[in-house]
């Protein structure tokens, strides 16, 4: 056998053992039972059922289905996940009563996180706030932020034992820009700069008093901040007014929330372009001394910045009046951004963009850490928490899991051409054992190798056939008299649809789906 003495010299590289191969999730997002088991309701609920494109229920019902999934982390070598903790189901009205089942949930789900070998990384607020403290002004109302504070410490004291990573908030800047600038956001308004400011303000001075009770309170573990940073570069690298539209967006995104977040204050560059892009919506910030104070406190004992990049920017300047488009649905070239003050969003010719008009431009987190290590010496970890890209290919997959006696089945089946990616399966297994959504448990003869998940309309079924192609696709509506539930078993008529008589499923691909990126 030859050796190559390159490979001798210059090995591979590995990833360290600590290495943290992670994936994430946020309550609203994946557990379902928006509005059950005690939860409080958050502005969510009506906005969503309103705008009727999608539906937070049942999501991925994770808060019924949280066994498998982790099951399946342990399978394919997650050994972390980001989890967060939805306050509203854990003080229904944000502050006041609590609800002992959603206290005990998590109390569950952090076990069954820990019996897996999988590390919670927990967050404590992910876009969603308790309605009751929503409506009196969310985090513009500093009621709002001693309110989180009490919730944290709450947390901190009950979960101590599980948890030994926490995140305060997830992604400040998009709370203020898609709430004060972009408006996509529950009660969003549009251009809205001072009352941006000054919500970053406010939940990184909730961050701190947060960061301050863990310390104070001799609490096990480490604690940090989620922020969402874009690179920002300008058009025209040599001409003053891009180099200014870019700085604009900068201090706005990123600068403003770092300075917070390791210094405790804000320089004087970033305060006063600050003020001035305030000044631009007719508004100022509140920043008072005593909120510096503890920031500045703070900000010694952050442990670690998650960072969550998508994508980078290209400025312009632009002198024109607010006008502003977000692309939630994949309609490449309808995103529009244009901020009086600041500059226009534009692209680089020659760098190429997704179907939701983000830059695909990795350079941009390369620049983004040499930044944070050049301006803040004094970090102490960095988390890329949150990374990558939605595209639509000519073969979007779905994935299909289920349990297969003591073992696991997963598979990528692709849309366009049905070929059979990839089917994992226990040995020695005669039937193969599905949960239905509804708690049923089906038996399928293994030699049918027929496929059945969750769907928000009922189950999809598959099969399969000899050459490993999908014979036929059919959605079964749930039963609602059928008296098998929570694990009894079935045997197995669903598995019997005729492929003459069946629908095709409604694809659950990024193809269909409308869903804006940037709720995540």
């Amino acid at each position: 056998m030859s050796v190559n003495p390159a490979s001798v010299t210059n090995p591979p590289a590995q990833f360290p053992e600590d290495f943290v191969f992670g994936g994430a999730t946020a309550a609203y997002q994946v557990e379902g039972e928006t509005r059950t088991h005690g939860k409080g309701k958050v502005a969510w609920d009506d906005f969503l059922e309103a705008q009727g494109r999608f539906s937070p229920d049942p999501a991925s019902d994770f808060y019924n289905q949280y066994p498998v999934d982790l099951e399946l982390c342990e399978e394919f070598g997650i050994n972390g996940i980001r989890l967060s903790i939805a306050w509203s189901r854990i003080f229904p009205n944000g502050t006041g009563e609590i609800n002992p089942e959603g206290v005990q949930f998590y109390h569950d789900l952090f076990a069954e996180c820990h019996k897996h070998h999988v590390e919670p990384f927990v967050t404590l607020h992910h876009f969603d706030t308790p309605l009751p403290l929503f409506e009196k002004g969310d985090f513009l109302n500093r009621e709002t932020i001693d309110a989180f504070v009490d919730f944290a410490t709450f947390c901190f004291k009950e979960y101590a034992d599980q948890v030994t990573y926490w995140f305060t908030f997830n992604e400040i800047w998009a709370d203020a820009s898609n709430t004060y600038i972009e408006g996509t956001f529950p009660g969003g308004v549009k251009a809205h700069l001072a009352e941006a400011f000054q919500c970053e303000h406010n939940m990184m001075l909730a961050h701190a008093k947060a960061v301050l009770a863990f310390h104070n309170g001799g609490f096990k573990g480490k604690i940090g901040v989620i922020q969402s940073l874009e690179f920002k570069y300008p058009l025209n690298e040599n001409d003053p007014v891009d180099i200014k539209a870019a700085n604009n967006e900068h201090v706005l995104q990123n600068q403003f929330l770092l300075d917070a977040t390791f210094r405790g204050d804000y320089a004087p560059d970033t305060l006063e372009c600050a003020n001035r892009l305030a000044a631009v919506s007719g508004g100022t910030i509140e920043i008072l001394d005593e909120d510096l104070e503890i920031m500045r406190e703070a900000a010694l004992y952050n442990d670690y910045l998650g960072v969550n990049n998508y994508q980078c920017r290209f400025l312009k300047a632009y002198d024109g009046e607010n006008d502003l488009h977000h692309n939630g649905t994949g309609e490449k070239g309808t995103g529009r951004w244009r901020v009086k003050g600041i500059g226009e969003h534009v692209n680089k010719p020659g760098i190429p963009t997704t179907d939701w008009d983000w830059i695909i431009y990795p350079e941009g987190l390369f620049d983004l850490l040499v930044y944070i290590k050049q301006r803040y010496p004094n970090y102490k970890q960095i988390f890329i928490t949150e990374n990558g890209m939605g595209k639509r290919t000519e073969e979007d997959a779905y994935r299909v899991q289920g349990r297969a006696g003591k073992g696991i089945i997963a598979m990528n089946i692709t849309e366009k051409t049905g070929k059979l990616v990839c089917l994992k399966v226990s040995e020695g297994n005669e039937d193969l054992m599905l949960i239905r959504d509804d708690g049923v448990v089906i038996r399928v003869p293994v030699d049918t190798i027929s496929v059945i998940s969750r769907n928000t309309q009922g189950v999809r079924l598959m099969k399969i056939d000899e050459g490993h192609r999908v014979a036929s696709v059919a959605l079964a509506p749930h039963n609602d008299d059928e008296p098998q539930k929570g694990g009894e078993e079935s045997d197995g008529e669903i598995s019997n649809a005729n492929a003459d008589s069946a629908e095709t499923a409604p694809s659950d691909t990024a193809e269909n789906s409308d869903t804006p990126e940037d709720l995540r």
